[in-house]
């Protein structure tokens, strides 16, 4: 029975790897960074984001190449798994910690715009129009902060 259950989970299905897809690349709020850095100098929450839009990514890239989640713990392992990814993947999500949070944002909103376009080329059926609009969505900005 263990033999049986190895053989089928050795093939990847394309519906699994839509279902990943649709279960992580969906990445709203982003524009809350601006937010936390500008308006209430919350790094610990900034950086927070910025992780679990990291995650959602790395996610999204399994699906993509039909990768078993085997946990993100060494970077350049899982860029070596993902033979379709973002150029330089490790070093740049490495980056987003290591430069000033507005060069990181757009350094992880480029990620993401990069990750969006291999779902596009790679995974027929994800709605990547939908997923593009709602990571691009900016909230407009009260003038001031609500009162205390």
């Amino acid at each position: 029975m263990i033999h049986q259950w190895q053989q089928q989970a050795h093939l990847y299905p394309d519906a699994l790897s839509v279902a990943v897809i649709n279960r992580h690349a969906l990445i709203d709020h982003f524009w809350r960074w601006e937010m936390l850095l500008h308006r209430q100098q919350n790094l610990m929450l900034l950086y927070h984001t910025f992780s679990q839009v990291q995650m959602k990514v790395l996610h999204v890239l399994l699906g993509i190449n039909h990768v078993y989640f085997f946990g993100f713990k060494w970077l350049d392992v899982v860029e070596h798994r993902l033979s379709i990814a973002p150029a330089g993947l490790s070093d740049r999500l490495r980056q987003v910690y290591q430069t000033e949070p507005v060069a990181g944002a757009q350094q992880l909103a480029a990620l993401v715009e990069e990750t969006y376009d291999l779902v596009e080329q790679h995974v027929p059926g994800v709605d990547v129009d939908r997923l593009r609009r709602i990571f691009r969505y900016r909230r407009p900005s009260w003038e001031q902060s609500p009162p205390v």
